[in-house]
């Protein structure tokens, strides 16, 4: 075979496997840039920002040739469709070609048509009223915040005013109010740049604190060590436990304590007040507890009267069978005192 012929057929594959090479790469380019790219429905004006900016930054590494597949890739809902529709009667001067619509034109009509008129006011306003959300992190919200403060303020044209406004925003976006005093505290920014600086160390502290594992000493059921309250708690249950065993119990059903508790000895740490405080609250409470002995209750027909109890220490009733009363000066039944004959015969003798 001729040399010459030999190494055109070389060189023809060598080009085909650099075209190959180049086309994979490209391919893989794209692929990444659109897992980049923020996804976008048109709904939300933030997105529809962050989305433009995203192209701006993809046009610049793809170029125009690739650039419409990112867009088909990454636009979802009314923004698919106003895409579709003006990229289609922008490209029949092209004869029909979809890649030959510059991108500048396309982003000219998303901003018509999904963007505020007068998108500074627009974008300010959203500034500030943007607010750390529940789950949101200090560093998420940081980031969310420079990217809106960027597009409302940008940061050639910011003045000292303009700086005041988006570092008070950013504070009240804070949710934490403990975070904002450490902020102003630590670091007592200026700017929001430095704000932002200090909220990203305090988050990262923060951090830091999260990874240390809290050390705890393990404790066995049952196994309870006493400090200083609890040995005072014991000596007041023991003192009151043997004040228990030093009063007499009254009719209730009270059960006097155990001999051990009884026989435990008071803490000398106490003083002689203290115990005799304790006493006079146990006997205060018994008293309370007790009912009076002088008097009884009985029960005839529907009321209830009042009275003394058992006078002739004899243990027999107050009133018969029959519910005669019984008399305090004979013992006898069938009268009162007052009514007593053997009482006005002793009168009318002199014994009485």
């Amino acid at each position: 075979m001729d040399p010459n012929a030999l190494r055109v057929i070389i060189d023809a594959i060598q080009q085909q496997g650099t075209a190959l090479v180049d086309a994979t790469r490209q391919r893989n380019n794209i692929r990444d840039v659109i897992q980049r790219t923020t996804l976008c429905d048109g709904s939300r004006s933030t997105e529809v920002r962050t989305w433009i900016k995203d192209l701006d930054m993809a046009f610049q590494e793809v170029g125009q040739a690739s650039i419409y597949q990112i867009i088909q890739a990454t636009v979802r809902g009314s923004l698919r469709y106003e895409v579709v529709r003006f990229t289609t009667a922008a490209a029949a001067p092209h004869q029909g070609a979809l890649h030959q619509v510059p991108w500048a034109d396309i982003r000219a009509q998303v901003r018509v048509s999904f963007l505020h008129l007068n998108e500074v006011k627009a974008m300010r306003d959203e500034l500030r009223d943007c607010r750390q959300e529940s789950r949101e992190g200090l560093i998420s919200f940081s980031r969310r915040f420079r990217e809106l403060a960027e597009n409302a303020y940008p940061t050639a044209d910011r003045n000292p005013d303009q700086h005041q406004i988006m570092l008070d925003a950013f504070y009240q976006g804070l949710r934490d109010r403990t975070i904002l005093e450490r902020l102003l505290e630590n670091h007592a920014p200026a700017d929001l740049p430095q704000a932002l600086t200090g909220i990203q160390e305090i988050a990262q502290r923060q951090e830091q604190m999260d990874r240390i594992p809290r050390r705890e000493e393990p404790m066995e059921v049952g196994a309870i060590q006493k400090d200083v309250a609890g040995q005072i708690a014991d000596g007041f249950a023991s003192a009151v436990n043997q004040l228990m065993g030093m009063v007499k119990p009254g009719p209730s059903n009270m059960t006097p304590p155990h001999p051990e508790v009884v026989n435990t000895p008071l803490p000398t740490a106490y003083s002689a007040d203290m115990v005799a405080a304790l006493a006079s609250a146990m006997a205060n409470q018994q008293e309370r507890r007790t009912p009076p002995a002088t008097s009884t209750s009985y029960r005839k027909g529907p009321s209830v009267r009042k009275m003394p109890r058992d006078p002739w220490q004899d243990g027999l009733p107050a009133f018969d069978q029959n519910g005669r009363p019984r008399c305090f000066h004979c013992k006898a039944y069938g009268h009162v005192r007052r009514d007593c004959h053997i009482r006005v015969n002793n009168r009318s003798s002199g014994n009485e």
